[in-house]
């Protein structure tokens, strides 16, 4: 695909999710995750170029059965905005984003503290 057939798809696929998106994730026929283009790479690349030569193949991603407090780990030692989670053969499941990860660290910390403060830990903030 070109970066032009690229960048008219993902205006087609962004209007449901613009507030979420930073990344285009490449995947081949079968969902296998091959590599990650930011946008700013797709606006900035001439558009005759292919999608394989502007995107990088060193993905950071996530297991699908990771802890979360492990992934927020993640996600802070290499300040990242978005994951993939992947299967054993890195079939993209999904995404995770920075504000699902703040979800989770406001949850770990309420159970934290409630631990500290010699309670049980709640079901809710």
């Amino acid at each position: 695909m070109s970066v032009d057939e690229a960048v008219s798809f993902l205006r087609r696929d962004a209007r449901d999710r613009a507030q979420t998106v930073y990344y285009a994730y490449v995947v081949d026929s079968e969902e296998r995750l091959l590599g990650v283009v930011s946008f700013r790479d797709l606006l900035t690349t001439p558009g005759d170029k292919t999608i394989q030569e502007v995107m990088r193949s060193d993905v950071i991603t996530a297991p699908e059965h990771l802890d979360q407090e492990a992934l927020s780990h993640l996600f802070a030692r290499h300040n990242l905005q978005m994951i993939p989670i992947v299967d054993s053969e890195k079939h993209i499941k999904g995404v995770v984003t920075l504000d699902d990860i703040i979800d989770v660290v406001q949850e770990e910390a309420t159970e934290d503290i409630q631990k500290i403060g010699g309670t049980e830990a709640l079901q809710a903030p």
